[in-house]
Protein backbone atom coordinates (compact mmCIF):
# COMPACT_ATOMS: atom_id res chain seq x y z
CA UNK A 1 0.00 0.00 0.00
CA UNK A 2 1.35 3.38 -0.85
CA UNK A 3 0.81 6.79 1.27
CA UNK A 4 -2.29 9.11 -0.37
CA UNK A 5 -1.14 12.59 -1.50
CA UNK A 6 -2.46 14.19 2.18
CA UNK A 7 -0.18 11.03 3.80
CA UNK A 8 2.85 12.08 1.64
CA UNK A 9 2.44 15.74 2.66
CA UNK A 10 1.99 15.17 6.30
CA UNK A 11 5.03 12.81 6.12
CA UNK A 12 7.31 15.58 4.61
CA UNK A 13 5.67 18.55 6.23
CA UNK A 14 6.77 16.38 9.87
CA UNK A 15 10.42 15.57 8.81
CA UNK A 16 10.76 19.38 7.14
CA UNK A 17 9.61 20.99 9.98
CA UNK A 18 11.99 19.26 12.59
CA UNK A 19 14.70 19.41 10.34
CA UNK A 20 14.04 23.38 10.56
CA UNK A 21 12.87 23.20 14.24
CA UNK A 22 16.60 21.85 14.93
CA UNK A 23 18.22 24.69 12.84
CA UNK A 24 19.35 22.28 10.33
CA UNK A 25 17.27 24.12 7.68
CA UNK A 26 16.43 27.77 7.31
CA UNK A 27 12.95 29.15 6.93
CA UNK A 28 13.62 30.42 2.88
CA UNK A 29 15.09 26.57 2.21
CA UNK A 30 12.09 24.81 4.22
CA UNK A 31 9.66 26.86 1.65
CA UNK A 32 11.42 25.73 -1.52
CA UNK A 33 11.81 22.43 -0.04
CA UNK A 34 8.59 21.97 0.69
CA UNK A 35 7.13 23.70 -2.29
CA UNK A 36 9.09 20.72 -4.26
CA UNK A 37 7.83 18.05 -2.87
CA UNK A 38 4.52 19.28 -3.44
CA UNK A 39 5.45 19.81 -7.18
CA UNK A 40 6.88 16.41 -7.30
CA UNK A 41 4.35 13.92 -4.71
CA UNK A 42 1.63 16.37 -3.59
CA UNK A 43 0.85 17.87 -6.62
CA UNK A 44 -3.15 17.40 -6.35
CA UNK A 45 -3.36 19.06 -3.01
CA UNK A 46 -4.71 22.60 -3.07
CA UNK A 47 -3.46 25.48 -1.26
CA UNK A 48 -6.78 24.86 0.80
CA UNK A 49 -6.14 21.50 1.37
CA UNK A 50 -2.44 21.99 2.70
CA UNK A 51 -3.82 24.53 4.54
CA UNK A 52 -6.31 22.12 6.42
CA UNK A 53 -3.93 19.69 6.81
CA UNK A 54 -1.70 22.32 8.64
CA UNK A 55 -4.79 23.07 10.81
CA UNK A 56 -5.48 19.39 11.57
CA UNK A 57 -2.39 18.55 12.78
CA UNK A 58 -2.15 21.42 14.73
CA UNK A 59 -5.61 20.74 16.05
CA UNK A 60 -4.08 16.80 16.96
CA UNK A 61 -1.50 18.24 19.01
CA UNK A 62 -3.14 20.27 20.93
CA UNK A 63 -5.85 17.41 21.67
CA UNK A 64 -2.67 15.01 21.97
CA UNK A 65 -0.93 17.01 24.59
CA UNK A 66 -2.64 15.56 27.46
CA UNK A 67 -1.28 11.89 26.40
CA UNK A 68 2.52 13.07 25.30
CA UNK A 69 2.57 14.89 29.01
CA UNK A 70 1.14 11.59 30.83
CA UNK A 71 4.03 9.72 28.54
CA UNK A 72 6.96 12.14 29.06
CA UNK A 73 6.13 11.80 33.01
CA UNK A 74 6.31 7.84 32.66
CA UNK A 75 9.46 8.48 31.08
CA UNK A 76 10.89 10.80 33.39
CA UNK A 77 9.68 8.47 36.38
CA UNK A 78 11.48 5.38 34.79
CA UNK A 79 14.70 7.10 33.90
CA UNK A 80 14.99 8.70 37.45
CA UNK A 81 13.06 5.55 39.16
CA UNK A 82 11.32 7.96 40.86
Amino acid sequence: MTFSERERYIFHLAVLELMKESDEMPEIMFREVLGRVVKERCRHLSVEEQQEIVNDMGEEFIASKNVLDFIEDDIKRMVTGK
